[in-house]
């Protein structure tokens, strides 16, 4: 599985005011201006040369000013600038996720008792991009793409994506996991051992571990079954998405109490599609 090194919480106004702050504190102009004013100071104090003491009040003012302007005036262009860094990194992390991916679903269809999970994965893989394009397009047609807002949402809805995108990859290996455990020639042991009788210590021991090998099989089609399932479930949220999209409004409080309620939602969809892939 591939994991995004981002959390959803980045999409959030307060890591985005976070930023903004960080980035105003931290601007060259807030950092390099007082540490040149502090030493005029000292000096203006150690040689007793009061004209150095403007230039320290000025450096101190430079610094102090660059802070307020970038934290209080610039901070949508500093928001904005903030979250297309978020989306750049996540369509790189698409396209890595991409790559493969469907190959390697098809590729499950020719495991012994996995086809049909194979093939809803195969067919999620399709639905899911459609469903997050669609989100793009309407989203496209009621906000303008260089609003903060527009940025926010469409990163919100590409985690649920890709969240999505990373079940499927979980999938994957879980199948081929699951493939690589040969049900029948287990069977064919346990079969052999039954007809024994009486059994030794080793055939106890080869009975345990060829049941064991049959319950991991088991379990590795739960978790498939499991992860499909919550493919689904994001696949109906980005559609409740679309549709609350086309309802939006695109002016007022109205609209921006709308979108902060839906790109929340959003985040706690792909942040329940990360918790099970952690566990």
């Amino acid at each position: 599985m591939t994991s995004s090194p981002m959390q959803m919480k980045d999409y959030s106004q307060k890591a985005i005011k976070k930023e903004v702050v960080k980035n105003g504190l931290t601007h060259w102009l807030t950092i390099y201006p007082p540490s040149l004013g502090l030493p005029l100071g000292l000096a203006a104090l150690l040689f007793d040369l009061p004209i150095l003491y403007l230039g320290m009040i000025g450096a101190l003012s430079l610094g102090l000013g660059s802070a307020i302007i970038n934290i209080f005036f610039r901070n949508e262009v500093v928001a904005q600038k903030y979250i297309e860094q978020l989306n750049i990194k996540l369509k790189s992390l698409e396209k890595l996720t991409l790559a493969t991916l469907l190959h390697d679903l098809k590729d499950c269809l020719k495991i012994p008792g996995a086809q049909q999970y194979a093939g809803q994965a195969v067919e999620q893989y399709n639905r899911i991009r459609e469903k997050y394009r669609n989100v793009e397009i309407l989203l496209g047609k009621k906000l303008k793409t260089g609003e903060l807002t527009y940025a926010r949402f469409l990163g919100s809805a590409e985690q649920v994506y890709l969240s999505g995108l990373d079940n499927l990859r979980q999938i994957e290996s879980s199948l081929h996991s699951a493939g690589s455990i040969d049900p029948e020639y287990i069977g064919n042991r346990l079969k052999s051992l039954a007809q024994k009788g009486e059994l030794s210590p080793a055939d106890v021991k080869e009975k345990n571990t060829l049941t064991k090998r049959l319950e991991l099989r088991r379990q590795q089609f739960e978790k498939v079954n499991t992860l499909l399932t919550n493919n689904e479930e994001a696949m109906t949220k980005l559609e409740e998405t679309t549709a609350a999209i086309a309802e939006m409004q695109t002016s007022g409080k109205f609209a921006q109490t709308d979108y902060e309620t839906a790109i929340s939602q959003l985040q706690e969809m792909a942040e329940r599609a990360r918790t099970y892939n952690k566990s």
